[in-house]
């Protein structure tokens, strides 16, 4: 768990491995665990700057699932603390918001599609796994914390289980499938394990080229309907996995024809103690990266509120947990005919009916897996490192325009990326430059609410648009040139 501290105090006795904001009139003591960074900062500005730094990444933000923001402890500037917490908290909640809409994140995704190489040719993929399991009864084992009581009850013989990520290292049994949507180095450590048993991944393109090397280049690649997936494989059909790890599991379940299907710990809710899917199986496969569990009630981005629970009384969630449990319900929609069984799971999910997991005398075996080859885009490379140039090229004559006070519109259909890049690489480079876009939208209703004249903002938004794609492609070039 990651914790941040407003304020020395006495904080630094109690949470190794935290990062603490020195506030003005606050020293950084000298007796301390070496595991603690310190933020010195004077004014708010720099307060807001050292924590936007601190989680800049997708790994550093990724992390925030767990974060505790501890800002009521005794401090010497407590009158400066209260004045600065509601900025503060507002910008925790933007970090979080942002994580799937940071263009240096769209194409770390596309670098290790890309990468997949002969990957993405030898594997199965969606198209394979329609259907290649009609009528076989099928367990979606997530890492709430119902699920320990069904754990001893699980036999892979007799069900295919698709596992979360999540879970893959507190169990004792290899999972027919392992479930990967993340691609953080601690989601490589969980699965490791059911990679050498001979578990085979089920994951999008995008994840960390090392998680295929882990199954042996057993995989399965999941392609989704987004420009990235549209690129990789024109010709192979695509579907919606959610943004979680359990919504991906049950879809890959619900795709292959299973029936029925057993939900376990699909919690999307806290367990009692506000015990999480963390505090389940994250800190058996991260031992010692881990902080001990804490109440997570000052969890600002968590935004936690009451739900309908699986047994009829009310259950507490937060905003992720039920943005991850709408995922499924769209998701059980699209197979009205298929029975999904909510084995003991805390939230209430609709398209599933309340029962308990059956013993099954079916005995299961690998699927003979249709494979619709995907291209190696490897060889596309040297293209791609071109045309990423062309827009470098392209983006200095945008901004030399601007800076001319040429006319904007001119400067906007420059900017198109379908008027930059080879007609057979849009989809790609649309799918890096999304996020930009994005964005761009955000500011501009900003700027917009600010009073600011329509021109002058349209502007601002081009040059913007016109800095960031020239940095990013700087970022595509060096990584592709390793």
């Amino acid at each position: 768990m990651t914790v941040l501290c407003i304020g020395v105090g006495r904080c630094f006795n109690i949470y190794p491995r935290s990062d603490v904001i020195v506030l003005p009139g606050e020293t950084i003591p000298e007796d301390c665990d070496k595991t603690i960074t310190f933020h010195k900062v004077e004014t708010l500005d720099e307060c807001l700057r050292a924590i936007r730094w601190r989680f800049f990444t997708h790994e550093q933000v990724a992390s925030m699932g767990g974060l505790r923001v501890q800002d009521d402890h005794p401090t010497a500037a407590a009158d400066i603390r209260a004045e600065w917490l509601p900025a503060i908290h507002r910008l925790l909640e933007m970090i979080i918001d942002d994580i799937g809409n940071c263009p240096l994140d769209s194409w770390h995704g596309a670098r290790n599609a890309i990468l997949q190489g002969k990957y993405l040719e030898t594997c199965p993929n969606t198209a394979s796994l329609h259907n290649a399991l009609v009528g076989k009864p099928a367990i979606c084992l997530g890492a709430g914390p119902t699920a320990q009581a069904y754990l001893s009850r699980i036999n892979p013989e007799t069900h295919y289980v698709f596992c979360c990520d999540a879970m893959a290292a507190g169990i004792d049994f290899v999972p027919q499938f392992t479930c990967m949507l993340e691609r953080t180095k601690e989601n490589l450590m969980m699965v490791e394990a059911a990679g050498d048993g001979g578990s085979r991944l089920i994951a999008l393109p995008v994840i960390d080229r090392r998680a295929a090397y882990a199954f042996n280049g057993k995989a399965l690649w999941w392609m989704t309907p987004d420009y990235l997936c549209s690129w990789l494989a024109p010709d192979v059909g695509r579907a919606y996995a959610g943004r979680s790890t359990g919504s991906l599991s049950i879809a890959a379940a619900l795709l292959a024809g299973c029936n029925p299907i057993y939900l376990i710990g699909q919690d999307h809710a806290y367990g009692e103690g506000s015990v999480t899917h963390a505090d389940v199986a994250h800190k058996l496969a991260l031992d010692g990266h881990c902080s001990p569990h804490e109440s997570m009630a000052e969890v600002h981005h968590m935004r936690r509120f009451m739900v309908d629970g699986n047994n009829g009384q009310q259950v507490e969630t937060c905003g992720l947990y039920s943005l991850f449990k709408s995922d499924i319900e769209h998701i059980l929609t699209a197979y009205p005919d298929r029975t999904v069984i909510n084995c003991g799971g805390l939230a209430k999910i609709k398209g599933t009916v309340m029962g308990d997991l059956d013993v099954s005398p079916f005995l299961v075996h690998e699927p003979n897996y249709i494979i619709k080859p995907i291209r190696d885009r490897m060889q596309d490379i040297p293209r791609i490192i071109e045309n990423a140039q062309k827009v470098q090229g392209i983006c200095d004559k945008a901004l030399a325009w601007l800076e001319n006070g040429s006319d904007s519109s001119h400067v906007a259909k420059m900017l198109v990326v379908s008027e930059m890049v080879d007609r057979d690489l849009c989809q790609l480079f649309n799918f890096i430059f999304c996020s930009i876009s994005n964005n761009l939208n955000l500011q501009t209703q900003y700027r917009f609410s600010k009073g600011q004249d329509a021109e002058t903002v349209f502007r601002a938004a081009l040059r913007s648009q016109a800095l960031t794609m020239h940095a990013l492609c700087e970022v595509m070039i060096g990584d592709l040139c390793i």
